[in-house]
């Protein structure tokens, strides 16, 4: 018996680095700007929805953010060289704070005659390009390398994609850029998980080159699954108003808190404790009264507290009590 069977489903390779600029974007909580780079697996092929419109719908998923938008800057067929000479305009220009990069299929695919760029003009487009990138300061890099497809793995083409695959590998490496193994996730679906290339592969495509609609959901499911290990969904923080309070004047504040719940409703606020018996444990505590109020957020609270409505009813607090009154944030699970 194998006492180290492999692992099923195959695991994909982990994000190896941080990645600063899309973590700020996400813990704002606004827009957050991703392009994604590349040939036909970006651009779609053959009526099945492209990857980086799938990847959209579930990065606002898995962050609850619908303001995440994934722009598409495929184009089918092209490879890194002709990416770079559109770098400035359709992803620099375009202030993501991260930048998907898929290439390596076209140029050990084409044909001769269709004029591919060589590994060695691939590469160094590519290192030309993430320099570009870096150089802004304010974007972050994934790159993806080719699809394991048939196409990919024929007599003339093994040899090419192997060294493309362990060259893009090194590139990452070196430049301690984030890369999502698609060759070698696939493969292990089909080597490992006994998933038929007919269930990988586009089964309209006569090449047998691009991903099929199973391969591109589940692509697509694991990059998000890999970018939110890396960068979590922020935790999200709830605020508190706690006031203590002495009351001096029972008939103006009576009026005072018949008011307040009206003003709470529009900022989500809700009562935690109101008053209610209190027992000091430790020190002498300064007032009797002690109220908690649970806010979404630190904004709604401060709004609440600067709305016209709740205004309009504290000066009954003011003349009638005496106390402090103060926001805290804290983590509800």
């Amino acid at each position: 018996m194998n006492s180290s069977p492999p692992l099923i489903p195959v695991p994909p390779a982990p994000l190896a680095y941080e990645m600063p600029n899309f973590a700020a974007a996400i813990a704002a909580g606004g827009t957050v700007r991703i392009v994604a780079l590349g040939s036909s697996t970006m651009s779609g092929e053959g009526g099945i929805v492209a990857f980086p419109y799938r990847l959209e719908a579930a990065l606002r998923d898995g962050y609850d953010n619908r303001r995440i938008d994934v722009i598409n800057r495929g184009i089918g067929g092209e490879e890194a060289p002709k990416e770079l000479e559109r770098l400035q305009r359709d992803v620099i220009d375009e202030r993501p704070s991260l930048l998907i990069w898929q290439m390596g299929t076209n140029s050990v695919w084409q044909k001769k005659e269709d004029h591919p760029p060589s590994h060695e003009q691939t590469i160094t487009a590519l290192r030309e390009g993430i320099r570009r990138v870096r150089e802004k300061g304010s974007i972050d890099i994934i790159l993806m390398d080719p699809q394991c497809v048939p196409a990919m793995l024929t007599a003339a083409t093994r040899e090419a994609t192997e060294l493309m695959v362990a060259a893009i590998a090194e590139v990452s490496r070196q430049e301690h850029v984030n890369l999502f193994r698609r060759f070698e996730l696939m493969k292990g679906w089909h080597d490992v998980e006994d998933i038929p290339f007919d269930r990988i592969v586009d089964p309209g495509d006569p090449d047998r080159l691009h991903d099929s609609d199973w391969a591109t959901q589940k692509l697509t499911a694991v990059l998000r699954d890999l970018i939110l290990a890396r960068v979590p969904k922020p935790v999200h923080q709830k605020a508190f108003v706690v006031a203590a309070e002495t009351i001096k004047d029972e008939a103006v504040f009576a009026e005072y808190r018949k008011a307040v719940p009206a003003t709470l409703e529009a900022f989500g606020g809700r009562f935690i404790v109101r008053g209610g018996h209190l027992t000091s444990l430790e020190g002498k505590w300064p007032d009797p009264r002690l109220v908690i109020i649970e806010f979404p957020s630190r904004e709604a609270a401060e709004g609440w507290y600067r709305s016209p409505a709740y205004q309009k009813i504290i000066a009954l607090r003011l003349n009638s009590s005496v106390g402090n009154l103060v926001i805290v944030e804290g983590q509800v699970d």
